[in-house]
């Protein structure tokens, strides 16, 4: 992942649909990013589960329901940590890097929600 020497196709006619072992800085912008703002959805999650609120995602509600905030939290950072890192290892396939990217923007925009939810409780 760091120390590897395939950062890209090795023959002509191989531009897609291969693994490599060095990722762009993009790719790694784009993983990272997705990583921060899912534990940022987690914090404020959490928050709103405080003030009264409930989980809209029935697969993390039932994690909550089941096995409480710990529970919660370990499936959620499993469950992203393990997406990414598909979206990551098969970043060079056709249209993984269009997934990687909408989860990216989907993850900014319910960061976006979760201020404004935060925004309104507060006026």
């Amino acid at each position: 992942m760091f120390i590897g020497r395939r950062r890209g196709a090795r023959r002509v006619g191989e531009a897609g649909n291969i693994y490599v072992d060095r990722y762009t800085t993009e790719e790694w912008v784009l993983a990272g990013g997705v990583v921060v703002l899912s534990f940022l959805d987690l914090v404020f999650t959490l928050i709103h589960l405080q003030a009264g609120g409930r989980e809209a995602n029935p697969v993390m509600d039932y994690f909550l329901q089941t096995g409480g905030t710990d529970a919660f939290i370990i499936a959620k950072s499993l469950f992203t940590l393990l997406g990414v890192s598909v979206l990551l290892l098969h970043v060079r396939f056709d249209r993984v890097r269009f997934l990687l990217r909408m989860a990216f923007v989907l993850y900014a925009a319910l960061f976006v929600f979760h201020l404004y939810v935060i925004y309104v409780r507060m006026a």
